[in-house]
Parts: structure tokens; sequence; C-alpha cells
């Protein structure tokens, strides 16, 4: 099971009507954030609570790792904060027909809420369990390279570096000015990498000293002595046998030995240098506990 509710697929129960028609009443308190409660039509003897967290996407149970021991009040009141347009994080607790609310930190999409959290309940990634940082850090994954038209495996560069694939580019665009962290791997999920960015433009740049120009480098046999070693990037992601030119002297092409993919992960909170450092030294752990080879030089 998981601690994951797959809110495309879940169905209203009992408790949803008289839930939604109670917040709907103290709609403007939920938008102001802080603690309600409502009651719903029957009364049982129903006793628990659970943090969860709302995205976009997915909902999480923070403290479980098999949300269906989850009272059915409570995964109810998520639906209706889901159907509702909230996301964030939230406490939610039942106590025979009472469901409470607590909002720690949310947002509606009718209006921006910023809840200072509570001290003893700081969200931040070391809030996280393994593995839902984990799965954050590994969803979405997409191709990282541009390549040839009429071979996906095979990635085209030049001088100054390789091109992300227009599908990273999209959503590089969106992050990259922003912290977050990045994880390239190939597509069976081996040979990790690990990087976090806080910085302006982020790390994936056509430049000197970053991944794109870099790994050109390494390949080409032109890597400047303040470089970083991506020389086991490449032993782990390219055959290097393929290496030729393409087209021109200023183009190259080279074959993966699988497709490379991306994942970026965007916190949906704030996040410091230091909160990201030691996600990533996480993630490094996690991947060598599953036998992975991992490509940080640590």
């Amino acid at each position: 099971m998981s601690s994951f509710y797959n809110i495309a697929r879940a169905k209203g129960g009992k408790a949803d009507n008289a839930i939604e028609r109670g917040f709907m009443v103290k709609i403007n308190e939920l938008k102001i954030g802080g603690e309600i409660s409502v009651r719903i039509d029957r009364h049982a003897p129903w006793a628990g609570r659970d943090d969860v967290y709302i995205s976009s996407d997915k909902i999480c149970f923070l403290d479980r790792n098999d949300h269906t021991f989850s009272p059915a009040p409570v995964k109810a009141a998520v639906r209706v904060l889901y159907k509702l347009g909230f996301r964030g994080y939230f406490n939610i607790r039942v106590s025979g027909n009472v469901v409470t609310l607590q909002v720690l930190q949310a947002s509606n999409k009718n209006k921006n809420i910023s809840q200072r959290l509570q001290a003893h309940y700081c969200m931040s990634l070391d809030y996280m369990d393994d593995i839902l940082l984990w799965r954050q850090a590994l969803a979405n994954p997409v191709p990282l390279f541009k390549t040839t038209k009429h071979d996906p495996l095979t990635a085209i560069f030049d001088d100054k570096g390789f091109n992300l694939s227009s599908d990273a580019e999209k959503i590089y665009e969106k992050v990259k000015s922003k912290p977050h962290i990045y994880t390239a791997r190939l597509e069976s999920g081996n040979y990790l990498y690990f990087g976090i960015s806080n910085q302006r433009g982020g790390r994936w740049k056509r430049a000197h000293a970053y991944h794109l120009c870099t790994l050109a480098y390494e390949i080409l046999g032109t890597t400047r002595y303040d470089g970083q070693n991506h020389k086991h990037w490449v032993e782990a992601w390219f055959d290097m046998n393929s290496f030729k030119q393409y087209h021109s002297d200023s183009m190259y092409q080279i074959r993966m030995k699988q497709f490379v993919v991306i994942s970026f992960y965007m916190p949906e909170f704030p996040v410091s240098r230091s909160d990201l450092k030691k996600a990533e030294s996480r993630l490094i752990t996690l991947a060598k506990s599953k036998g992975f080879t991992v490509l940080n030089l640590m």
C-alpha cells in the first residue's frame, strides 16, 4: 500500500456533502488560514488525525505508510479541500461526528494564503519521509538531451555543449531560477546524479563550469583545469565508440547507452541552500541503499 491517495480515482463517501456544506459556511476562515470544525451527519466512534499534503496532482498522508487506515471522514475532508481548490499542508482530526481542520500552510486557486507555521510544526524538506522525498525527486522524468531526428538515442552537441530536449527545456524554464533539486539518470533508474540549485539560471547552462558544457568538453578532450569532473558521467551514459562529427566540423553526435532522463523538483515551500544540501545527501544515501550507482563525487 502507499501513503499516496489517488484523488483521480477517489469516490465520494457519506460524509462528503456534510463536510462541504460546513466548509462553505466557513470558507472565509479557510482562506485566511486557521482552524475550523464542522459536524457530519452521523455519530460514530471515529477517532484519528492525519497531516496531509495536497498538491495539484497528488495527496500524501505524511505520517502513514498506508492511507487506507485513515478514518473515512478525514479522507472525505481531503476530497472536499481538493474540490474547493485548496492546496498545501493540513492537519485533519476527527472525533465522533466532529471534523476539525487546521491549516498549516495553504493556497487557494481564488486567493493565495501565506501562513506562518507554528514553531513545533515547520514544514521543510527535513520533515518529508524518505519515501516521499525519493518520489518527489524522481517524479515526471523527461529526456535530458536534444537528439537527432532519426535516432532518439543519439544526442547532438557542439563546441559549446549539449542542448536540453524540448521537454526538459519547458520544465527548466519554469524552475531554473528557483530553488530546486534535479535528478539525472539512465531510464532504468541507475547511474544517478543528484544536484541542487538556488542560483539564477540553474546548473544546466551552455557555459563553462555548467553541466551541458562540461559534458561536451569531457567527450571532446577540451576540459579545462578548473572544470568539474564529468568523466564518470560520460562513461556511465554514453558509448564513446559512437562519437563522431555530425554534418559539420562544429557539430558532433554520440549515442546514449539508454535514454538519459531528468526530473526537476521545486519545493512549494521556502527552502534554503542548506535545506537543499541536506536533501541531496539523503537522496544519495537512499540511492546507494537501493543498490544504485551514484555519480556524485563525495
